[in-house]
């Protein structure tokens, strides 16, 4: 098994037909031997506001630290925004913005207002905005995002739920505590205030530049 451990919106390539493919496997391991289903390492690598909430204290990638990751990234899609944006004039993670919306019941304004707009303004009815695929997305986004790893989707049920061939997770109006250890463990902050302070601090110039600059690679 592979673990990819730093996806992002910038490590996805374009082949000659624009399908999309991950690239950048320099934080990839290939996980074998007694322990198939995840990787220990001495850090934390990968970019912040991808990196998943247990992995962040358990320095254990697995598959659902990727899922997470791929929740991030499709939030970002849908959306349009970056991981760490000003969101009226204050520094917010886009997952918890995204989280807020939906518990208001208004998680259709969290779409790209580029997408809406021009395609409203479109003469053709096939290039029309979908709402409903708009919602089985971001939908999507969240339940791979959930704090809690047996919370999340496998791979499997993504392509599913991408494909239309299955309906989108079950997701709970409000974000879900993290809680750790999974087992018998305490609710954990899971907003990432606290790990994501000293970024909010950073200056507007340096927070609209490339999330590369996020990037945390701790061997």
């Amino acid at each position: 098994m592979v673990l990819h451990r730093d996806i992002k919106a910038s490590n996805i390539l374009l082949d000659a037909a624009f399908r999309g493919r991950l690239g950048d496997f320099g934080l990839a391991r290939i996980v074998v031997g007694l322990d198939k289903n995840s990787y220990t390492d001495v850090g934390v690598a990968g970019t912040w506001g991808f990196i998943a909430p247990e992995y962040s204290v358990s320095h254990k990638a697995t598959r659902k630290t990727d899922v997470y990751a791929f929740g991030v990234l499709l939030l970002e899609i849908v959306t349009g925004r970056r991981v760490l944006c000003k969101f009226q004039g204050t520094f917010q993670l886009l997952v918890d913005w995204v989280w807020r919306l939906h518990r208001d019941g208004s998680l259709l304004d969290a779409v790209d207002n580029g997408v809406a707009s021009s395609s409203s303004s479109s003469s053709s009815t096939e290039e029309l905005f979908d709402a409903d695929d708009a919602i089985r997305l971001l939908l999507l986004g969240l339940a791979c995002s959930n704090p809690n790893p047996s919370d999340r989707p496998s791979m499997t049920e993504v392509v599913q739920v991408v494909a239309r061939s299955a309906a989108p997770p079950d997701v709970p109006p409000v974000k879900p505590a993290f809680v750790w250890p999974p087992e018998g463990g305490v609710e954990v902050d899971s907003t990432g205030s606290d790990v994501y302070a000293s970024l909010c601090e950073w200056d507007e110039e340096e927070t609209s530049s490339s999330s590369d600059a996020l990037a945390v690679r701790v061997q």
